[in-house]
């Protein structure tokens, strides 16, 4: 599952640089269901049980870009693939936000 040890590498690095635990970010569970269905919006992002919309504004654009990237591919989050929706912040959201 190569998308799930790209996106749990991000998480890692993430949390180390904000200095807080990873789970804290999304946990392991989050992950594999972003990995399987590769959401390509915000609001996409949002039918993820468990994702906040705190979250979501943190570190969403992140995983969409790297959700949009090949999984082994450097990764830049102020460029944003095509097809990839960062601005729909009207979202709607699987749990309490």
């Amino acid at each position: 599952m190569p998308f799930f040890s790209a996106l749990r590498s991000w998480r890692a690095e993430q949390a180390k640089r904000e200095g807080i635990l990873a789970t804290v970010i999304c946990t392991n569970s989050q992950l594999a269901q972003m990995a399987a269905t590769h959401p390509r919006s915000l609001s996409g992002l949002g039918t993820i049980t468990g994702n906040s919309k705190v979250n979501l504004m943190r570190y969403g654009q992140d995983l969409l870009v790297l959700l949009a990237s090949p999984p082994d591919a450097k990764t830049d989050s102020s460029t944003v693939p095509a097809g990839v929706e960062t601005t729909d912040l009207g979202l709607h959201l699987a749990g309490p936000a």
